[in-house]
């Protein structure tokens, strides 16, 4: 361990992972986990709202729905909802519908009325998002009550899905309950082993454990799921990586990383793959950081050690990225945006803050050199992520629109929010003049909150708990009518974006929230964080990591590879054409239904 230098305090460290008690949409205690979504300021001001007897649905009998809203629901559901769109096989969904039109099994009722469910909240139609909270409903009640007993793909399927529409609800437990069965009952399946099982050709389950590339699928995606729902809650992982890889190899460099299939909602396996590499490393960030209770008592030396190989880690797995995976943080908003390449870099820099961001909180007076560098590269890995997912959010805004957006965008933006605000507080330590945050990402991410707030109800707790924050610190919004538009086809680069919201002449001192804070490039770093010496690079001399340590914290957003020629790029060299949004059939569908 290094030395303290001569004449400062005693070290002093205050990065000791928290939790605290909060009470969910049911008014039910539970404890929010270090490392979570809801452990963050934001819904901690935000009171749980009473709980209110449920409304009636808005039609009698869910079988009665018409066939057109069923279809077109399915067709959001595998276009939007990424990266949970992977794990049912639509081919096989589709053809039970058909040879089932009115579902008398009960758990293809589910499955397909959860799918449906998270369909609706992607319809730019009123009506038809008002069918979601039904058709879920039905799903939960199909599941739990017929079929809950009996494992079966169909029924683990359902309440993966399941936790997902709760979790964007902001029913904590019953989304922690429903992935847990889940991700248990695959194990039950056999769902993650390579070998296939000896079944006869009738039964029931027959096609899709038989069937290898299918189950393989469907494995990365509940692996995937799992590390999801373990950012997301700040807690272990379920399962371990069981997850298994086809023998058949991917020629990277003949073919496009995507499969060029006509339907857009199709993922590649390379992709999910790429997605089950990154979560293995959120499953050790949360089980080595969020999860160690004891993290606070190792030695400076091991702790930086520890961070220090984490975030190599994550930069090892930027860069082992195809070219035409990666993200240009230069590109327009008028380059297209693939939905689930989006979705993968919103939840890599989602991990990157949440391993970096306890650091930005920790009390550095009387540190060594060493540790001081920790804090001061911690800055630059949340600010360099927090500046992509904005521009994240305006590239696929322009290209899309935020209100399709998926749960972990939503995840993104309460993560970003909060690095933020973390780095405003620890910058203002020790300073008298008054700070003028012109350059902020807080309003981008709040007006991105707005449109989520569209299908996600998380994300509308969300805003309200930013502003809350914010009112506190005496900074208010810009309540010009420009300051909510939708971003202009523009660079993605978040610098120079002014009017976005100004801090009054208040005493904010006392009302600075520990676990929230802010910084930007405008900003000066803590002055109490020493200059940055050159990495020691025999902490990690004995490691296995293969990335150069001297770029572990290099933001891979600068890289010159423009990933999306590749995409947009057809096979005779001519851009292709973007195709519009599935959510416009919305409109049809209503118009054949509720005749408008």
């Amino acid at each position: 361990m290094t030395s303290p230098p001569q004449g400062s305090a005693t070290f002093v460290r205050d990065d000791v992972p928290r939790g605290f008690w909060g009470v969910d949409e049911d008014g039910v205690t539970v404890f929010h986990a270090p490392g979570s979504a809801y452990g963050t300021g934001l819904f901690s001001c935000h009171k749980s709202k009473p709980v209110l007897p449920a409304k009636a649905p808005l039609v009698d009998n869910i079988a009665s729905i018409p066939k057109v809203v069923i279809q077109e629901c399915i067709t959001l559901f595998f276009r939007w909802q990424h990266p949970f769109c992977t794990l049912v096989d639509r081919d096989a969904l589709l053809q039970d519908c058909r040879h089932h039109p009115r579902t008398p099994i009960p758990r293809l009722s589910a499955l397909l009325h959860v799918v449906c469910a998270l369909g609706a909240l992607m319809s730019d139609d009123h009506n038809v998002r008002e069918l979601a909270d039904p058709f879920a409903a039905s799903a939960e009640d199909a599941a739990t009550n017929n079929s809950f007993w009996c494992p079966h793909i169909a029924t683990s399927q359902t309440l993966l899905l399941c936790s997902v529409f709760a979790a964007g609800k902001g029913k904590v437990s019953k989304a922690w309950m429903y992935s847990g069965m889940a991700l248990r009952m695959t194990q039950d399946l056999g769902v993650h082993e390579s070998s296939s099982p000896l079944l006869p050709e009738e039964h029931a389950q027959s096609a899709l454990l038989v069937n290898l590339e299918l189950r393989r699928r469907m494995s990365l995606t509940f692996t995937i799921s799992d590390k999801f729902f373990s950012l997301f809650f700040g807690r272990a992982p379920m399962n371990e990586d069981h997850s298994f890889v086809s023998e058949q190899t991917v020629d990277q460099h003949r073919k496009n990383s995507f499969d060029d299939d006509r339907d857009q909602s199709r993922v590649s396996t390379l992709l999910l793959t790429k997605q089950a590499e990154l979560g293995n490393i959120i499953k050790d960030i949360q089980l080595q950081v969020h999860c160690k209770r004891k993290l606070h008592l190792l030695s400076e030396y091991c702790l930086q050690a520890l961070y220090n190989k984490l975030n190599a880690r994550l930069w090892s797995w930027y860069d082992s990225l195809p070219g035409d995976m990666r993200w240009s943080r230069w590109s327009s908003n008028l380059e297209e945006v693939e939905p689930s390449l989006a979705n993968l870099h919103m939840i890599y820099h989602t991990a990157r803050i949440s391993l970096n961001r306890s650091l930005i909180s920790a009390d550095v007076h009387g540190t060594s050199s060493e540790y001081s560098k920790l804090v001061f590269d911690a800055f630059e890995a949340c600010n360099g992520s927090v500046e992509t997912i904005v521009g994240i959010f305006r590239r696929f805004n322009a290209q899309h629109t935020l209100k399709n957006a998926p749960l972990s965008f939503v995840h993104g933006a309460v993560t970003a929010s909060e690095a933020s605000l973390a780095m405003a507080a620890c910058s203002r330590k020790g300073r008298h003049t008054q700070l003028s945050i012109q350059d902020t990402c807080l309003s981008a991410i709040d007006t991105a909150l707005a449109d989520m707030a569209h299908a996600w109800e998380m994300a509308n707790n969300a805003r309200h708990g930013l502003r809350e924050v914010l009112s506190r610190w005496g900074v208010s919004f810009d309540t010009d009518e420009h300051s909510t538009a939708a971003s202009s086809p523009q660079g993605t680069t978040t610098t120079n974006s002014p009017n976005f919201f100004y801090l009054q002449n208040t005493d904010t001192t006392s009302n600075v929230v520990t676990t929230a804070y802010y910084m930007q490039p405008g900003l000066s770093k803590p002055n109490d964080i020493w200059g940055a010496p050159p990495l020691d690079l025999e902490l990690l001399a004995q490691t296995d990591i293969d990335a150069g340590l001297t770029t572990m914290f290099h933001n891979p957003d600068d890289s010159d590879s423009n990933f999306w020629n590749s995409v947009m790029g057809s096979d005779n060299g001519t851009p292709s054409s973007t195709s519009p949004s599935s959510s416009s059939s919305g409109s049809r569908a209503s118009a054949y239904v509720y005749r408008t």
